[in-house]
């Protein structure tokens, strides 16, 4: 995919709460922080843009247990005039961020393509991030698409599901954002990891509402085949309420 930009739909942002520690939202992923020592991670959605500090932080504090990080948001190339006044300042708190911590950002939206090759990172995440890139069906295929193509060895994003039992899967459909963000981008998830399952991927429900795909055993060939036949009808995993760009 090419980076095309993004469209004027409407967006939901990533959370302000860390990336790494104790309270950090990397344990609400599944991941435990000592998997990413002296590991790769790429990450989508970056909020106020916490993780960067976080980041920048770790590694010079731990220099034998450095973290490799690259974090996207497209939060920079959006007006001030399109965004709510929370988002504006996160959108200051970000731009802060990033002039600190410039090695550490990458401006793209994922929607449209991740800049690296394949197998660059060994993990990728999203957490809450999904809505700044998809708005639609077709756009949270993109992205979920893309995090596999670059992962080396797991993928983990956050939303939730909305079965009423919270165990089973039911008919799958899941909603990506947070609390106040369910019902916006519901997308049927389930039909997607049934169909990742005959390309090599596995995946863990690690809870309600976080999934971890494991990518070790992935067949790109057949991956990027099935990507292109998914789009041509997918329409098959949109709810009849989401409206396709």
């Amino acid at each position: 995919m090419n980076d095309a930009g993004f469209d004027n739909g409407p967006r939901i942002f990533a959370t302000d709460r860390n990336l790494l520690g104790r309270s950090g939202y990397l344990a609400y992923l599944g991941i435990n922080e000592s998997e990413l020592y002296n590991k790769s991670l790429f990450e989508i959605g970056l909020g106020s843009g916490t993780c960067l500090f976080d980041i920048a932080s770790h590694n010079q504090y731990c220099p034998d247990k450095r973290i490799k990080y690259t974090g996207t948001d497209v939060l920079l190339q959006i007006p001030d005039s399109e965004l709510s006044e929370i988002n504006k300042r996160r959108k200051q708190s970000l731009q802060v961020q990033v002039e600190s911590h410039p090695s550490l950002f990458q401006s793209s939206n994922a929607a449209y393509g991740i800049h690296q090759s394949d197998n660059s990172y060994d993990f990728v995440i999203s957490h809450l991030g999904m809505p700044e890139y998809a708005n639609n069906s077709r756009e949270v295929l993109n992205v979920i698409f893309e995090m596999i193509r670059v992962a080396k060895e797991k993928v983990a994003f956050s939303g939730g599901w909305e079965d009423k039992d919270n165990g089973g899967l039911n008919d799958g459909v899941y909603s990506f954002g947070g609390d106040d963000t369910f019902g916006k981008f519901p997308f049927k998830l389930k039909k997607l990891l049934d169909e990742l399952s005959t390309v090599g991927i596995t995946y863990e429900r690690v809870s309600s509402a976080y999934v971890q795909l494991d990518t070790r055993k992935k067949d790109m060939v057949r991956i990027k085949e099935l990507h292109n036949n998914i789009i041509s009808r997918i329409e098959e995993y949109s709810p009849p309420d989401v409206r396709l760009l």
